[in-house]
């Protein structure tokens, strides 16, 4: 977040991700909180979250039909809520936010410890975050770096194959067991054939 942030009515973005990215990063640098009232394919609506208060924020964006850019309509960009400093557990500051950040050191080290995720996204962001939610940013980062334990298991038939292509005389035995409260209990076994 040392970059200049920001945002102006006019301004073209190249995709709805792009311009939820920016919008989080300035309100997270300004330390105040929004929320969408409405968002679809073509266009979404954020108010300021202190918006019972009377704050004055709104922000509309749109799908540009000419450019097929995201452009920023209508936006009142003064918060006019008196909501004093956003430091601790920003609402806006989401787990895929945490996650992008901490996948640098999840590469490092996948047992990144909670507390030192915790200090990654306050030097980062300048925000407090709960261990729960430092907890769910490393195993979001921890997908994003090795996969999901799903797609680690879907990928053994493949390997299985290789091992027996490169091996031959390999033989793979698979056994599964279903159990109600687990989706797959596996057991592979890997003979090699004597000659």
């Amino acid at each position: 977040m040392n970059g200049v942030i920001y945002i102006e009515k006019g301004m073209l973005f190249n995709s709805k991700k792009q311009l939820q990215r920016a919008i989080k990063l300035l309100h997270l640098k300004i330390a105040r909180e929004y929320f969408v009232i409405k968002s679809t394919k073509k266009s979404r609506r954020l108010v300021c979250k202190r918006v019972e208060q009377g704050c004055q924020f709104r922000l509309t964006c749109f799908n540009d039909k000419h450019t097929n850019m995201w452009k920023v309509g209508r936006y009142i960009k003064e918060h006019t809520c008196d909501m004093g400093t956003c430091r601790d557990e920003h609402f806006n500051l989401d787990v895929e936010m945490i996650a992008n950040i901490l996948c640098v050191d999840i590469e490092k080290t996948p047992r990144f410890p909670i507390k030192d995720c915790q200090i990654v996204v306050l030097k980062a962001y300048g925000i407090s975050i709960s261990r729960r939610r430092a907890y769910l940013g490393r195993k979001r980062a921890f997908e994003k770096v090795y996969g999901t334990w799903e797609g680690s298991f879907a990928e053994l038939p493949r390997f299985m194959e290789a091992l027996k292509h490169f091996n031959p005389g390999t033989i793979v035995e698979w056994k599964t067991e279903w159990h109600v409260d687990v989706i797959e209990d596996l057991q592979i076994t890997v003979k090699r054939k004597s000659f």
